[in-house]
Formats: C-alpha cells, sequence, structure tokens
C-alpha cells in the first residue's frame, strides 16, 4: 500500500455518515479561539514574543467573511506575525478592507498580480531569511 494515501475502503465506510462543517463566515464565534492559536503557534515558531492582540484588530477579523475559510485566516496570521516586530500584533487591515475587484473587464491574473506586486515592493523584494517582510513595517 502507498503511504499518505487515504484508503478508499475506509473512505467509502466513513462517507455512510457525511459531516458538514460550515465555513467560517458561519462560526464567528470561532475566530478569536483560532486566531489566538495561529498567533501562539507562529510566534512560537519563530522565536517571537506576541502577548496582546488589539480588540480593533479581533472585531476586524471577526467580521470578515473570510472566503477562504480557516486556511485563509491561518495565512493571514502568519503573515501577520512575521510582519510583527513588538510584542502587540500588527495586522495589514487594509487587505481586509479592500472589496474584491468588480468585474469590469479585468482578468483574474490582472486582479492577482496587484497584491503580489504590493507585497514585493513592501518587503523591498525579500522574500526569505531573517529580514525578510520586516521593511514592511518601516
Amino acid at each position: 500500500m502507498n503511504q499518505h494515501q487515504f484508503r478508499s475502503d475506509l473512505y467509502y465506510r466513513l462517507n455512510v455518515f457525511p459531516i458538514r462543517v460550515a465555513p467560517l463566515r458561519e462560526r464567528r464565534e470561532d475566530i478569536p479561539l483560532l486566531v489566538e492559536h495561529f498567533v501562539r503557534r507562529y510566534s512560537a515558531r519563530m522565536n517571537k514574543s506576541i502577548t496582546s492582540i488589539p480588540a480593533r484588530t479581533m472585531e476586524t477579523l471577526v467580521q470578515w467573511a473570510w472566503p477562504g475559510n480557516i486556511r485563509e485566516l491561518e495565512n493571514f496570521m502568519e503573515r501577520s506575525v512575521i510582519l510583527t516586530p513588538g510584542l502587540v500584533l500588527q495586522v495589514p487591515l487594509s487587505e481586509l478592507n479592500t472589496a474584491p475587484a468588480e468585474s469590469n473587464g479585468d482578468t483574474l491574473r490582472e486582479r492577482e498580480r496587484e497584491p503580489i506586486v504590493r507585497a514585493l515592493r513592501e518587503c523591498n523584494g525579500q522574500l526569505g531569511g531573517p529580514t525578510a517582510l520586516r521593511h514592511a513595517l518601516v
């Protein structure tokens, strides 16, 4: 049997009773716990000591729809921990306040390009290493 594959016989046994998990936007009460969990996880991994999350930040995170569900929240929190230089979590709230681009002839590629270019500018093109993305806070 090949490792890292889900056994098909087990899948069919589990599929007798499907379990529906509501999207994160329908479980807003879970967001503060998830935020705290991800901040602890990534702070420890990056050897940082983040001791507080501003109330306004948490309110904004709870109100966001999180179309990418928990993976989007986790990625956003990891990036926030990377960008935080001190003890208080700093998140790029402007990313959450921007409405999705309206369909005005823009292609998906064009809409995806802008946030990537902005991130590259903020970190002066340095994507790895101990000083990566610190320039974004200067």
